[in-house]
Formats: C-alpha cells, structure tokens, sequence
C-alpha cells in the first residue's frame, strides 16, 4: 500500500509541476547527493522527482525541479533561479575527485591481481599474459611511488621455461619417436595377425576344395551308378551334372567366403603396409633430428649417431622391402600347402617321389632364406611364417 501511495504523489507532484522540471543524464563519478547540489537541491527533492529510480547509473535520464523565485514585469513568464556560483565550484571538484577516486580503485584492483596471482604462483605460469599484468601493476606503483617486481619475476619465469625448452630439444623428439615405434609395433603385430590368417584361410580353401570333389564324385555314384561309361545317355550326363552341381553348392559358397575373406585381409595389409611406410619414414626423420641434437652437445654422440643411421637404414629397408618378402613367402607357403594336401596330383602327373620331395625341400629352403635375409637387413625382425610347412617331410 506504500508504495501505491508514493506513486500517486509522484504522479500528482510530477502533473503539478511538470512545466517546472528540466532532464538531466547521468554522467560517471554522479549520484543523487552530487546531482542535487549541482541544481542547489537535497538529495530527497530530486528522488521524489524520480520516484521509479532509486539507484543512480551512468546514462539515467531524471527529471530536475527547478526553483522559481520571480516573475517578469508582466506577470506572465517565470524567471528560473541560476545556480549558485559555489554549486558550480563544487561541482568541478567533485567531478574530478570522482576520476581520481576512479583511477585510484583501478589501480587498487590491478596490484590485488598481480599480489594474488604472485602468491598462487599463477603469474609466473601464465607467460606474457602474467608479464602485462605484473608490469602494469609496477607502473601503477612507480606512479604512486612505491617499487615491486612483478612483472620481472615472470618475464624471468618464462625466459626460464623457454631456456629449458631449448636446452632439452631432443625430450619432444624422444616422445614423438615413442608414440611412432608404439603405433609401428601395433601395425606388425597386426600384420603377423593377417599372415597367420591368410596361411589358415590357405589351409581352409584346400580342405573346402578337396571335400567337393570328394562329395560330388560320391554323390554322383550313390544316385546314379558308379560306372560312368556304361549305359551311357544324354539325360544320364544331365542328371549326373545336377546331381554334382547339388552336393558341390555348399563348399562353392564356403569357397567365395573363404576367397572374400582373403581378399579383405590383403586390402588390410595393403592398407597397413602404406600406413607403416609413412610412420617409418616419420620415424627415421626425428631419429635424425635426435642425432644432430645430441651431437651439438658432444662429439661423444658419434658413435650414438651412426648406431641411429644404421636403425634408420634397417627402418627404411622394413618399410620398403616388408611388402615384397611376405608375398614372395605366401606363394612358396601355398605351393607348399597344395603338394601337402594334394600329393597325389603331382604323383600322378608325373612325378617322381624323389622329385616331389626334392620340390618341396627347394620351397622351404627359399622361405628360409627369405627370412634369414629379410631378419639380417632389418634389424632383427621376423616375418609372420607358418613353421609347421618348414618342418613337414614328406
């Protein structure tokens, strides 16, 4: 109910005196007390003007009563009272005691930040931004006559960072090289993973092939006779391709599986293949920004850095050659897998068992050494392999 009652006399003083009121906007450092004195007010008379304001901001438009003290000659016009020559006085120096008062709490603020961050430890952590803040508030204080180091403690902290990063050039490089040998080493064991893959997805296509012939030619003698030559006629025939055409469906499917299947692992390893290649080369490049880092510390490093050169070498040789020995291994692995599931071929074809045997031991002996060559050149490392088709004696 108050506050009803103070709108309806605002609103009747407002409508009363509406002709003896002036605006005013708000400037920086002003409030009501400094706004009242400058028209020869009280604080009070100008909030009633402006009853809808009670806190005074920077922009607000309030509307000044001015004092009529008297009329022209005539009657007619009223003259406004001027302000007095003290409220103009006053009014200046409190307008420039408000932007000392301004300046003064600036500066306050800007040397509380510094203090505090110096005392976390946040400025000598923050870089350049902490070098502005420490030394603004050292302007601050040199203006106000006092000394403080702010900003030279962490312009020294971050030329202290800076030293360390230099003086230590090969820690980012030896982080780097870590991360590639890890991703390196995930890659081949990857692609041992394939190889022994691929050799079992060999072994599955021989048995799959060798279990449709087997089930054609039984399907063929169960339904329609064993003596092919006998009784021989037309529809016999297409009824015996029927027949083989039923009992090899299934292993025709399971062979266009198992030949998908390889082909989706020989894309992977394509893939990884390209993949190691370019982390290889990546890999060689830091180990020859850590050999010339190491050597501008001590001519001592020399014998460190060729041991890097001959492991960039035995790297390069890995990513440029893995490629070429495992196919070359693969071919002999699946010659080796066809005469071990299939010897009765080469023995009927022509073959000797002598020359088989002789055939076979040639095919192990190249996979040997295939292997030994490619361990020697890269530096120890072994190609995925199947051991049982090395130590097979037929």
């Amino acid at each position: 109910m108050k506050r009803y009652l103070l709108l309806l006399t605002a609103v009747l003083c407002a409508s009363l005196h509406a002709q003896d009121t002036r605006q005013h906007v708000v400037q920086r450092g002003e409030t009501f007390a400094v706004i009242a004195r400058r028209y020869g007010l009280t604080e009070d008379e100008v909030k009633a003007a402006n009853p809808n304001h009670s806190v005074c901001y920077v922009g607000l438009k309030l509307q000044i009563p001015v004092k009529v003290t008297e009329t022209s000659a005539n009657g007619d016009e009223p003259l406004a009272a001027a302000m007095p020559e003290e409220a103009k006085t006053e009014t200046a120096a409190e307008r420039k005691s408000s932007r000392r008062a301004f300046w003064q709490g600036l500066g306050d603020f800007i040397v509380g930040v510094a203090d505090g961050m110096n005392e976390s430890g946040l400025l000598e952590e923050t870089g350049d931004a902490g070098v502005l803040i420490g030394s603004t508030a050292d302007l601050v204080n040199s203006v106000r006559g006092e000394e403080s180091h702010y900003g030279d403690a962490a312009a020294a902290s971050r030329a202290e960072n800076h030293t360390t990063a230099y003086e230590n050039p090969s820690a980012t490089v030896n982080a780097d090289m870590n991360a590639l040998q890890q991703q390196i080493a995930a890659i081949d064991q990857r692609i041992d993973e394939i190889g022994e893959e691929q050799a079992r997805l060999l072994r599955e296509k021989e048995n799959n092939h060798a279990k449709m012939v087997s089930s054609a030619g039984t399907a063929v003698k169960v339904q329609t006779g064993s003596n092919l030559t006998r009784n021989f006629s037309a529809s016999r025939a297409r009824r015996q391709a029927q027949v083989r055409a039923q009992a090899q469906a299934p292993y025709r499917s399971q062979a266009g599986n198992i030949e998908r299947q390889i082909q989706q692992l020989h894309d992977e390893k394509s893939r990884l293949m390209k993949e190691r290649s370019q982390l290889s080369q990546q890999l060689a490049d830091l180990q020859g920004m850590e050999t010339h880092a190491d050597n501008s510390y001590s001519d001592s490093r020399d014998e460190k850095g060729q041991e890097q050169k001959e492991k960039s070498r035995q790297v390069s040789f890995e990513a440029n050659n893995r490629r070429s020995y495992q196919n070359q291994i693969f071919t002999l692995e699946s010659a080796l897998i066809d005469r071990k599931n299939n010897p009765e071929r080469f023995l009927n074809g022509g073959e000797t068992p002598s020359q088989f045997t002789k055939e076979v031991r040639q095919r192990q002996n190249k996979i040997r050494k295939l292997l030994k060559e490619y361990e020697t050149k890269s530096g120890g490392r072994v190609l995925p392999h199947d051991e049982s088709l090395l130590r097979w004696n037929p």
